[in-house]
Parts: C-alpha cells; sequence; structure tokens
C-alpha cells in the first residue's frame, strides 16, 4: 500500500506522522511504500511510526521527464547501507519518450541496486557511458563523463 502522501517521513509534519502511525494498524502482511526515504535514518523513523520496514519506489528516473534532457544524471539517492533497513527498492521508469540515451539510467539504478555498498555514481555513469555509447563517440565525449 503507497500512503497518499509522497514524502519524506521526517520533514512530513505532524499530520504524515499520524497518518503512518495509522498505517500500523494495519495487517503486518501489508507493505507499506514510500517514494521518499533516500537514507537510513528515515527508514529507521519510517519503521518506528509504521512497526514495518519500508518498500522504497523511487521516482528518481521519473523526474526527468523533460524532452530536453538528453542524458540523466547517475543515480544518487541512497544510502549505501539502505538496503539493510527497506522491504524492497524499485525505481519508476522514465517515459520512452523521456528516457536518455541508451537507456544509460536504468545502467547507474541496476549498478546501484546490484551493489549499493560499493556503489559510485561517478564510476557507474562511466561504465554506463561506455556500455550504451557507439565506440566512435568514446573519444569525443569522454570528457563530458570525466
Amino acid at each position: 500500500m503507497c500512503p497518499l502522501t509522497y514524502t519524506e517521513p521526517i520533514t512530513g509534519g505532524e499530520k504524515f506522522t499520524n497518518y503512518l502511525k495509522y498505517c500500523a494498524t494495519l495487517p503486518a502482511d501489508i507493505e507499506l511504500i514510500n517514494t521518499g526515504i533516500k537514507n537510513m535514518k528515515s527508514a529507521e523513523y519510517f519503521k518506528q511510526l509504521t512497526g514495518r520496514y519500508p518498500f522504497i519506489w523511487s521516482n528518481y528516473l521519473a523526474s526527468f521527464e523533460n524532452p530536453n534532457v538528453k542524458l540523466i544524471p547517475p543515480f544518487e539517492g541512497g544510502d549505501k547501507d539502505i538496503h539493510k533497513f527497506v522491504n524492497g527498492y524499485t525505481f519508476l521508469p522514465a517515459m520512452p519518450s523521456a528516457e536518455d540515451y541508451n537507456g544509460m539510467s536504468w545502467f547507474t539504478a541496476a549498478d546501484f541496486m546490484w551493489n549499493p555498498e560499493n556503489y559510485s555514481p561517478d564510476l557507474s555513469y562511466q561504465k554506463a557511458f561506455y556500455k550504451s555509447l557507439p565506440l566512435a563517440s568514446h573519444t569525443i565525449l569522454k570528457e563530458y563523463v570525466d
């Protein structure tokens, strides 16, 4: 279940805090989704209020739904140990018409999901760059990722 307020629990205010406390009364087998959590402190606070760890639904990739954006920056927005404090983690993709060149954003998101403890946005972006772009463009665009 995704609570109606898309916000970070720590800064959500009293109304949101009370709403999350009410969500704690739901049966334990119902997972709670949150789109605002980006760090362990927030995930722990969510658990304190709801009695369960959140399932994170990241809108990071979808937030770049601008037809003028051709290269989405590498994924940033998760503590390296956040996987220890959540029930799951997924990404809402950008619309296909707004996806960056060759899906580079998906390479960086997948890299984070694969190994969050060792994830480096800069290194991930460089790897995505080399995997997704034609070999002939590597020299021309190398400065962009360095």
